[in-house]
């Protein structure tokens, strides 16, 4: 998604409203613009970047059974690791902010990315849960060992270059 950072630097918050893009006489794009507190800084949802291309690729790397006991039940653990690989099509180098995340327990991400569990009953990302999350009942010990990760990475992506960033989690199932 292409996105356009604003900071309010005036003496107001800027409130919740439509907003309209124009260079140069011409619209570039519009989207809906939310409450932003004077200092604070917001992005502005401009477009889908089809010039900058990604592909997941994941994979189980081991299964270890018996691997935690909880209430007298035993707990499996499965390790996976992924590969994102971003391509940028533009004529001109992106600036890119990826943020991945995983059901269980984010372990490791290169690239200088920022690798943490989050909150699921107070964090407000509209990703910490995939969509089908409700459709299933899960169990209590789901909590006790499992979570979400989340991933984030920041990256410049230069011209017809692609870049790979690379990542494991795991979680545990009975």
């Amino acid at each position: 998604m292409h996105k356009l950072r604003l900071t309010n630097k005036g003496a107001f918050p800027f409130t919740t409203a439509p907003a309209l893009l124009v260079k140069s006489d011409r619209v570039l794009a519009q989207g809906m613009m939310t409450y932003t507190a004077v200092g604070a800084d917001m992005d502005l949802e401009m477009t889908t970047a089809v010039d900058v291309q990604v592909a997941r690729s994941e994979r189980e790397t081991r299964r270890t059974p018996n691997a935690a006991t909880w209430q007298g039940s035993s707990f499996a653990r499965t390790d996976l690791e992924g590969k994102l690989t971003l391509t940028n099509y533009r004529r001109e180098a992106v600036t890119v902010k990826v943020t991945r995340f995983v059901l269980g327990a984010a372990d490791f991400a290169d690239n200088g990315a920022k690798v943490e569990m989050v909150n699921q009953f107070e964090d407000s990302s509209a990703s910490a849960h995939p969509h089908w999350w409700g459709w299933y009942s899960w169990p209590a010990w789901w909590g006790h060992f499992n979570g979400v990760g989340r991933i984030t990475w920041e990256a410049k992506l230069e011209p017809g270059k692609s870049a790979e960033l690379n990542y494991t989690w795991h979680y545990f199932w009975q």
